[in-house]
This record gives structure tokens, C-alpha cells and sequence, in this order.
């Protein structure tokens, strides 16, 4: 395989079809759209493996169409573009997992110190028999 693009790379499979491997599924997404829609390049399967920085998503092309052709249609795409179109969805995938991991905790009301799983339970939970009271603590 060759490197073309940022995160894409261009190939023949064992039989001797065009492969063209792209880093994100959001990036494939988006070279799936641009070779059918634009280039009407048609392929036929496609393939996902996991890589050390993510899913790596193959397609293989119509054995009608040359490497040439793919890689000349892939081409015309502009490097900056897909390198900010990668950013972009790396942007969000943090933006996702961010929210999930730190806004996800700041409903768990540990800043009272007590282990309520609700504002209501938290209210009732800082005068248990479990010695958990706390006299800082003001409902």
C-alpha cells in the first residue's frame, strides 16, 4: 500500500483489485461519498481492521477500474482538506468521550462527599446511622 493522502493509502489486494485504506470511519465515510457520488468509482467490499489508532476501513474497488484511475480520482482531493476533515472528527470523538468521562461524574455528586446517587438521596444520605454526617455539609 502507498500513502496518497493523509490517512489514506492506495493498493492492489492479492487479486489484483483496488484497495484504498482510510484511518476513520468518518474520513472513509466521507471517500466513500467523493469516489461514488463524484468520481462514479465503484467498489464492491469492504473491510475494517483495528489499528493503534483506530479502525482502519478498506474498500476494494470493481476490478473494471485501474489503480490509476482510483488514484488520480483520489488525487484531486485536497491534502488540507482531509487533514482538517480528520481533525475535525477527532475533535469530536474527544469532545464524545469528554463528555461521557468528566460531565458524566459531575452528576455523581461527590462534592459533598458522600456516595448519593441522587440530589434527593444526597439530601437524606448526610444523616445516616453509617457515621456519615457532616457538619460543613448545609441541605
Amino acid at each position: 500500500m502507498k500513502k496518497i493522502l493523509p490517512h489514506i493509502e492506495i493498493g492492489l489486494d492479492q487479486y489484483g483489485a483496488v484497495a484504498v485504506s482510510v484511518e476513520d470511519y468518518e474520513l472513509f465515510d466521507f471517500i466513500d461519498d467523493y469516489v461514488t457520488e463524484e468520481c462514479d468509482l465503484d467498489w464492491q467490499e469492504k473491510t475494517v481492521k483495528e489499528a493503534a489508532k483506530g479502525e482502519v476501513h478498506t474498500m476494494y474497488f470493481n476490478p473494471k477500474h485501474s489503480l490509476a484511475e482510483v488514484e488520480v480520482a483520489l488525487l484531486k482531493l485536497d491534502p488540507e482538506k482531509v487533514e482538517k476533515y480528520m481533525r475535525l472528527t477527532t475533535e469530536q470523538a474527544s469532545t464524545k468521550v469528554f463528555n461521557k468521562v468528566v460531565n458524566g461524574t459531575l452528576d455523581f455528586p461527590h462534592f459533598s462527599r458522600h456516595a448519593s446517587i441522587t440530589p434527593k438521596r444526597e439530601k437524606n444520605d448526610a444523616c445516616n446511622e453509617h457515621g456519615e454526617e457532616d457538619p460543613k455539609v448545609q441541605h
